[in-house]
């Protein structure tokens, strides 16, 4: 995890919950954004929350959030020592639980592998072990 010559480090890791990502996208297109995205603060009224994480190699990490009203999304920045914006940001939709006259963003479980180099997907337990 985080590579750097060849030696893995710990590893920022910011998630924020998002009504809407727009704002999320415009920091990253500015010249300091990710440092800033990194400081994990509520930059924008479409944060509902943010919160830092230190990952150390070979930590296996579990991290409970309430999901806060209105939350659409949730973002992930990783502070890789070779930062690719496509390998180190990762935003993710909550599904949409219907209900009688209007719709809510339901929670979720996210599983993410934090790779050399990115924010990967978990492989699926199923494809792999069969079950």
């Amino acid at each position: 995890m985080n590579l750097y010559r060849g030696v893995p480090h710990a590893l920022v890791l910011c998630a924020y919950q998002l009504t809407d990502a727009n704002a999320f996208h415009q920091m990253l297109e500015e010249k300091d954004g990710m440092a800033r995205l990194l400081v994990c603060t509520r930059f924008d009224p479409s944060v509902n929350y943010a919160k830092k994480m230190i990952v150390q190699p070979g930590q296996d990490l579990y991290e409970a959030m309430e999901k806060t009203e209105g939350t659409r999304q949730v973002a992930l920045i990783a502070g890789y020592y070779e930062f690719q914006k496509k390998q180190a940001v990762k935003i993710i939709s909550l599904p949409v639980k219907k209900m009688f006259f209007f719709k809510k963003a339901g929670g979720t479980d996210i599983s993410l592998y934090l790779s050399s180099q990115e924010i990967q997907d978990m492989p699926d337990q199923k494809s792999e072990g069969g079950k």
